[in-house]
């Protein structure tokens, strides 16, 4: 499963590296928040959080598998379908 926290620094072309150097975050550390392995820690959730801006909301970097379910099924998504 590809998180939006990986599509996003994907869309602005950065790798993950340089996420990794920007936030303190072990660059493992932050492959495995990525790939949905790991939980991460409050304090690295606020700063990827806050390297990002804000446009990757704290439900999807804490828990993709559930913030991605509960997008499917909200009444936009259902009224879409």
């Amino acid at each position: 499963m590809e998180t939006l926290l990986k599509q996003h620094r994907q869309s602005l072309a950065r790798p993950l590296a340089e996420v990794a150097r920007a936030t303190g975050i072990h660059r493992t550390t932050l492959y495995r928040i990525e790939a949905a392995e790991i939980t991460p820690s409050q304090k690295n959730a606020r700063k990827l959080f806050d390297y990002y801006e804000g446009r990757v909301p704290l439900a999807h970097i804490y828990d993709p598998v559930y913030a991605v379910r509960e997008s499917l099924n909200s009444p936009e998504a259902v009224a879409v379908a």
